[in-house]
Parts: C-alpha cells; sequence; structure tokens
C-alpha cells in the first residue's frame, strides 16, 4: 500500500481495491512477453475474473464510505466521485467482457473452455 496518499482515510474497500488492482497490474507486467505462453495468459486472465468478481460492489460501497466518512462534499466534488465511479464500473465491465471473449476462443489445452 506504499501507493496510497497519506492524510486520506482509509476506507477499506478502496483499500482493498488498489490492493486488487496493483496486483492485477504486476501480474501482468510480470507475464513473459518474450516467450509467449497462451496458457500462461489464460491462467492469469482467469486469475483476475476470478478475483475481480466482487469489484463493483466493492468499489461503489467504497466511494458510498467515502461520502459518508468526509462529510458533506460539494456539487463539484460529487460530480466527479460520480463521473469517476461510472467511468470506472464501465472499464471493469469491459475488461470483464474481453477476459471471457479471450478465455472462450483459447484452445482446452491452454486453458480455456
Amino acid at each position: 500500500m506504499g501507493g496510497r496518499r497519506t492524510g486520506a482515510p482509509a476506507i477499506p474497500e478502496l483499500v482493498k481495491m488498489h490492493d486488487l488492482l496493483t496486483g492485477w497490474y504486476r501480474d501482468l507486467v510480470l507475464l513473459d512477453y518474450k516467450n509467449p505462453d497462451l496458457a500462461s495468459f489464460v491462467r492469469s486472465f482467469k486469475s483476475i475474473r476470478d478475483e475481480g468478481r466482487h469489484t463493483i460492489a466493492l468499489s461503489a460501497s467504497g466511494i458510498y464510505k467515502l461520502r459518508n466518512k468526509l462529510g458533506k462534499f460539494s456539487q463539484q466534488e460529487t460530480n466527479f466521485l460520480d463521473e469517476w465511479l461510472d467511468g470506472f464500473l464501465l472499464s471493469r465491465i469491459g475488461t470483464n467482457a474481453l477476459i471471457d471473449q479471450f478465455i472462450a476462443i483459447a484452445s482446452k489445452e491452454d486453458g480455456g473452455l
């Protein structure tokens, strides 16, 4: 959690989201792209998909708790949080669809459907 901003309230759901996103990024960066092995890509994507099954609820709950913890927000801050959450959720839904499609077309030998 070294990347978390100091002074920001610790919202467990948002800390968990940060940890998940950081871990997934690390896992994808550390894949061996010079010697591609489709099975390792499929395993990584399946892991991300499985670990992320509660991401939408986790992030929505975290933003809700952030609002309650910090108190009154200006309309501009509320709009920013709403737009950020909308963008994040749409991105996650799109990522899920792409991961599902990738796993669906991968061969069974590589771990696909």
